[in-house]
């Protein structure tokens, strides 16, 4: 658990992750120790006297290409690359999905970079993407492994499977609602969270054995992991409710937001409830309408709503320059600022697909309120939008093999 994989694992067990830079630790450390005195001459002879927070500050404006090779000029970079808390690069979101046989590994459109993941029948079979978060995929394999994998990083972590989870039914484990996780400043996942085809809740402690099963009588649609406790949106996205989690993973209800009146007032009622903290601290609720065009459910518009006090929701036309990307098992908010330049994405934006098993995927515009439908790629399935991020090396307790 928690130790690098090659490439060759990643093939052998029944995943293709494209591109090959998937593997990039293990060729750093490989790096590490051909380093001699040459390597000096490829950087200037004063680096050390920089201060370090403007060698970190140039490494979060760089992207990961970039960072890979100031990385293997010395120890000092390799050190500042993946050994230290809050890594950062500057990237794009990407698209990844499913495909039966990718005739290709990569593909550009309008910018977009799309990444598919071959679901190949080797050792496990029925590949499915739970979610996506923080540069980290939950992947299930049928009835056999569950596994976290980061795949800039090449780090993964081995899950008990999801038919292990006491009470929860077939269909529940089939069709998961939501996934969110917490983590570490080294971005390593601590605790996963689930919530389950019926609404109930799944948690798991990353060094743990097994999952913890909540089956209450309110059902839940979508959490996330805020100020050291857990949001869950009910399924009647009248109220989200705030749990603090102790040691037994044993939940305690702490307080509420009460949403009723936001529902109230909203025409036409929600489709999907989302919850999302930004980077400054701040909690959003992101809801999604959608409406039948024929025999098609299709998005047309999304509201925001951010917490105030902790208790209340005040709707904002403005994501202050941020860009929320939307799956339907997942959400997460990234800066703009730390993308690179690109004439495709902007502030205010919401990324979004439509679906698991549909491949339409799209962007909303918070500035102008309108939707920009993209090409869709009808060989690839379970689509969720990402944005890489590294996973550095720690020492925490939920780590010991980092």
């Amino acid at each position: 658990m928690g130790a690098a994989i090659s490439l060759q694992f990643i093939l052998a067990t029944g995943i293709w992750i494209f591109p090959v830079e998937v593997a990039w630790m293990e060729a750093l450390k490989q790096e590490e120790l051909r380093i001699d005195k040459r390597s000096f001459d490829l950087i200037p002879k004063d680096i050390f006297d920089v201060p370090i927070d403007f060698l970190e500050l140039l490494f979060d404006h760089l992207s990961f290409t970039d960072q890979l090779q100031f990385a293997r000029c010395c120890k000092y970079l390799y050190s500042l690359a993946i050994r230290r808390p809050y890594p950062k690069a500057r990237e794009t979101p990407w698209l990844i999905g499913l495909t039966e046989d990718p005739p290709s590994c990569e593909r550009i459109y309008n910018q977009v970079t799309c990444y598919q993941i071959g679901a190949k029948s080797f050792e496990h079979s029925h590949l499915h993407i739970i979610g996506s978060f923080k540069g980290w995929l939950c992947v299930h394999y049928g009835y056999n492994l569950t596994q976290l994998i980061n795949i800039l990083s090449n780090v993964h972590y081995d899950l008990p499977p999801l038919s292990t989870v006491k009470n929860f039914v077939p269909s529940e484990i089939k069709h998961i609602r939501a996934f969110g996780a917490s983590f570490c400043r080294f971005m390593r996942p601590n605790m996963i969270a689930i919530v389950s085809g019926l609404g109930n809740l799944g948690l798991f402690k990353i060094g743990g054995s097994k999952w913890k099963c909540h089956i209450r009588k309110e059902k839940y649609v979508n959490l996330t992991f805020y100020k050291v406790k857990m949001y869950a949106v009910r399924k009647e996205f009248n109220q989200v409710d705030i749990f603090e989690i102790d040691d037994n993973l044993e939940l305690s209800l702490v307080g509420a937001i009460d949403c009723s009146e936001v529902i109230r007032n909203s025409l036409p009622p929600p489709f999907q409830a989302y919850l999302v903290v930004d980077s400054k601290d701040n909690l959003f609720l992101v809801l999604q309408h959608r409406k039948m065009f024929g025999s098609v459910l299709m998005a047309i518009e999304f509201e925001i709503f951010k917490t105030r006090d902790g208790k209340h929701l005040v709707k904002v036309d403005t994501l202050d320059d941020q860009i929320v990307l939307l799956s339907d098992t997942c959400s997460e908010i990234i800066d703009f600022k730390d993308c690179l330049p690109s004439t495709f994405f902007e502030g205010n934006q919401i990324c979004f697909t439509t679906g698991e098993f549909d491949h339409d995927f799209g962007i909303y515009s918070c500035n102008d309120e309108t939707i920009r439908w993209l090409m869709p790629f009808r060989e690839m399935y379970c689509l969720h939008w990402m944005f890489p991020r590294f996973a550095s090396q720690c020492t925490c307790e939920s780590h010991p093999a980092c």
